[in-house]
């Protein structure tokens, strides 16, 4: 049986600082992280976004803009 660990999902702005996802979003993000799926969709008011938890890159569905995303357990 898994352990179960907290972490956190963050993103990271333009000016380098890490910013924590929406708790919803979080449990989302990690859930598609344990199945080891490549991707999922999140709607961030008014932007929808494809997080790719394999390789740690959320990209804007509309505007194709990438971003790091970081997993860390506290």
């Amino acid at each position: 049986e898994a352990k179960s660990t907290a972490v956190v999902w963050e993103w990271m702005d333009d000016s380098g600082t890490w910013n924590r996802f929406p708790p919803v979003h979080e449990l989302s993000i990690e859930g598609a992280y344990r199945l080891q799926l490549d991707c999922l969709s999140i709607f961030i008011s008014p932007f929808s976004y494809h997080v790719d938890v394999q390789n740690n890159i959320q990209r804007n569905a509309r505007t194709n803009k990438k971003r790091s995303i970081q997993r860390t357990k506290l």
